[in-house]
């Protein structure tokens, strides 16, 4: 495969496929069924209580959780897809942007998951304000007489 990463000439077909199939198809899969069955549980749980949700928690819970899962999917989504049209028979579909565009996008939830993660907590957010916007205090010198 001409402009993969080295790697992919040494080990065999079998371990590639292996790690495509367990690194990030089973994990997207996952990712988004278990967060589809929170949200439906989250939904019949207000339903039932026949009550409205009330508190910042659940809000907060939900907003990073959605923002961790969209990362992970927006990301990993494209080289999931291409990995199951190849196995359907389609071996070239995607050689064009998988090696230089795709395989890269699939570094990117490492760097961004943190930031995603600190987006979600409010408490962080004002404290970083605050030392942002850190005042001076306006205490001036003056001479004493002694």
């Amino acid at each position: 495969m001409r402009g993969s990463p080295c790697f992919y000439d040494v080990v065999p077909n079998w371990f590639n496929l292996y790690d495509s199939f367990v690194n990030y198809t089973i994990p997207i899969i996952l990712i988004a069924l278990l967060n589809l069955s929170l949200f439906i549980r989250f939904i019949r749980q207000k339903q039932r209580l026949r009550r409205t949700v009330t508190g910042r928690q659940y809000r907060k819970m939900l907003i990073q959780l959605l923002l961790v899962s969209a990362t992970y999917i927006i990301f990993d989504l494209p080289y999931v897809i291409i990995f199951i049209v190849r196995l359907i028979d389609f071996t070239t579909f995607g050689d064009a942007v998988l090696s230089p565009y795709i395989m890269r996008l699939t570094l990117v939830p490492c760097v961004v998951v943190p930031y995603a993660t600190l987006l979600g907590l409010s408490e962080l957010k004002r404290k970083l304000k605050a030392l942002c916007t850190w005042k001076r205090s306006r205490r001036g010198i003056m001479p004493t007489n002694t």
